[in-house]
Order: C-alpha cells, then structure tokens, then sequence
C-alpha cells in the first residue's frame, strides 16, 4: 500500500482475509486486486478464481514469497507474479505491466 500512496493509482480498498477481498471486489470492482496468497478463511488464489468467474477483467496481481506457487498463480489466472521481498521500482514497473 506504501508504494501506491504516492503514484497515480487510486486504492479503492484493503481485505484482511480472501472473504473480505470477494465482497470488496463486488462492491467497488477495481482495475487490478492485489493480493499475497497466504491469507485467512481463504488463500489469494482461491479468491482469485472465485472473482475472475463474476468480474473476469479485474486484472490480479499476486505477491508472494512462496514461488512454488508462481506456476499455479499464473495458471489459475493472474496476470503478474511478484516475488516478496520487492523494492518499489519493482513492484510499480510490474503494476504497470498489468494495468
């Protein structure tokens, strides 16, 4: 969230958990959800394909220090994989990419 403070993009909303992330999407439909994969009541990924069936442009990037989960991130449909730890070039260049 710190590294898009200060840029163009606008932040419509935070979840806490992959529950709170679905109702969110609904409510405010984003442009891009970014999100980790290891979250309460449930994960990133599962969040993910249950979002892209309902709102299949909202575009996912997904953070994670667990690359053994970048294959299947990407497979289940997000746009971008970003390994954590990252620096904020790298991070806004891979937002960028997507959006």
């Amino acid at each position: 969230k710190r590294y898009l403070d200060f840029s163009k993009f606008e932040i419509v909303g935070e979840a806490d958990n992959g529950k709170e992330l679905i109702t969110l999407s609904e409510k405010t439909s984003p442009d891009l959800i970014i999100t980790d994969i290891t979250m309460s009541e449930l994960d990133g990924v599962e969040a993910m394909k249950i979002i892209k069936k309902k709102q299949s442009d909202i575009k996912f990037l997904i953070c994670s220090a667990r690359m053994d989960m970048h294959e299947e991130s990407l497979a289940s449909g997000a746009d971008g994989f970003l390994q954590k730890p990252f620096d904020e070039a790298s991070f806004l260049k891979k937002v960028n990419e997507i959006i």
